[in-house]
């Protein structure tokens, strides 16, 4: 029932089938009512009626899979209607999972789940071309100047690969003088033999004759890795190689200056040190440095000989091989170096007799790692002064 309808007759005068004494109204915009019958009787429930919405609640609010519902009360009557909500179809893919692992060469497939209305779905996860090599199996072994070829096989997939094994270059060592230079090692000539192949070559006495990597002869560091290797202190981190810029270990360290103080038999057998074994390289070293007192490790246990060691460290070890003198300045040149730090003296001596100019002419750098090349220069410095003042 439309509740614009006329009520009254053309005179204005209620109809009598609507009269039930209820004190109706009637306007231009259709009836006003004074008490509850006539709303009851005529509108509320009848869905035809010209009822005025409010705007309506979510009674029931929908999800990716099932509909909502809002319910809306008409402000005149109290009628009250439904109207569904479509179902918002975006799901929540919440939980994920791979169901299938991707391979060197196949596709693995992944799995999603909605949090909220439990469906399904999955999607391919490309193969991820990246082949899980073995070993391999040598094929042809490389020499000094040939290369040589390896084959080998994916774990994954089974496919196989050959790839060439870089030449090994000459292992030279120095086996005979022929010549000594009056001015420096550079002025005389020796003999080289490969210790691979037994190949010979005669050249200047030089390191870079022997490590592909040498600095250059103008490099501050050159004179100090000739010194060390024709002294029998070094013979690099490879056959050819002495990696100069690389971090010098703790063992590394305390075998050069056995080796400088030339690689003397410890008294003792004992050993603190639980990371120190007797297989291990540095396994005298450490011991005639624990028994001279110039370490006591970096525990009461741990030598720690892997560790990189520190320009304190380095600094440490090199004044105590040198009797820990008393250092011939009062005043020390690095702002970094605190008359507190246990390497206070070692560094102050060390500026003094010419050792170290630091890393710059104000800071020292005590907790930077000691390359190589700066080691064997430190303890070249040191052993040419010791030389020096050991002369008439």
């Amino acid at each position: 029932m439309d509740l614009n309808t006329p009520f009254s007759d053309t005179n204005g005068v209620l109809l009598s089938k609507y009269d039930n004494g209820g004190g109706v109204h009637l306007n231009a915009n259709g009836y006003r009512r004074m008490d509850q019958v006539i709303q009851t009787a005529l509108a509320k429930g009848d869905p035809s009626a010209n009822h005025t919405w409010d705007s309506g609640i979510t009674t029931l609010s929908p999800t990716c899979a099932n509909d909502g519902v809002s319910t809306y009360t008409c402000t005149v009557c109290g009628g009250a209607k439904d109207v569904v909500i479509p179902a918002t179809n975006t799901h929540k893919w919440e939980d994920t999972w791979i169901s299938v692992p991707p391979t060197c060469v196949e596709q693995g497939t992944r799995g999603y789940r909605c949090s909220t209305c439990g469906q399904e779905k999955y999607e391919s996860i490309p193969a991820t071309g990246l082949h899980t090599w073995d070993d391999g199996v040598l094929l042809t072994v490389p020499t000094c100047t040939e290369s040589g070829t390896s084959r080998f096989v994916c774990k994954q997939c089974g496919c196989t690969e050959q790839r060439q094994t870089a030449a090994l270059g000459h292992a030279w060592m120095l086996t005979e003088i022929l010549s000594e230079g009056e001015e420096s090692w550079h002025c005389g000539l020796g003999r080289y033999t490969c210790s691979r192949c037994d190949e010979r070559k005669d050249a200047r006495i030089c390191a870079a004759e022997v490590f592909i990597d040498m600095p250059s002869e103008k490099n501050w560091a050159h004179a100090a890795i000739d010194w060390g290797y024709f002294n029998g202190i070094t013979s690099g981190r490879t056959e050819n190689t002495f990696v100069p810029q690389g971090s010098c270990t703790r063992a590394e360290v305390v075998t050069f200056l056995w080796c400088a103080a030339g690689r003397p038999e410890p008294e003792s057998t004992y050993n603190p040190f639980v990371d120190v074994k007797k297989k291990h390289y540095y396994y005298k070293a450490v011991l005639w440095a624990v028994e001279q007192g110039i370490t006591a490790g970096r525990t009461e246990t741990t030598f720690a000989p892997m560790a990189a060691c520190s320009r304190a460290e380095t600094m440490c070890f090199l004044w105590c091989v040198a009797g820990r003198p008393e250092p011939s300045v009062t005043e020390c040149p690095f702002t970094d170096v605190s008359p507190k730090k246990y390497y206070y003296l070692p560094v102050l001596w060390a500026s003094g007799a010419g050792v170290t100019a630091g890393t710059s002419p104000t800071t020292f750098s005590a907790n930077k790692h000691c390359t190589r090349a700066q080691v064997l220069t430190f303890l070249y410095k040191a052993s040419v002064r010791e030389t020096d003042e050991a002369q008439p």
